[in-house]
């Protein structure tokens, strides 16, 4: 699942880049036009947080699930 915690970083840091250059960068800068639509990776985050989260569910009962975490 490394690859999945890597996808998960890249979407984090998509939204942080995304706050950065919104924030304190000028007007229609090239970076604003890479980085519109970094607001994506909150959604990509928590596909990729609830398919871990079933993954995880996967061969257990309820309460070993709830004690697993």
């Amino acid at each position: 699942m490394a690859s999945l915690d890597l996808l998960r970083f890249v979407a984090a840091m998509l939204v942080v880049i995304y706050h950065y250059v919104y924030q304190y960068s000028a007007p229609l800068t090239l970076l604003q036009a890479v980085t519109r639509h970094g607001y994506l990776g909150v959604e990509l985050f928590f596909v990729i947080r609830g398919f871990v989260i079933v993954w995880s569910a996967r061969g257990r009962s309820a309460s070993q699930f709830v004690r697993a975490r």
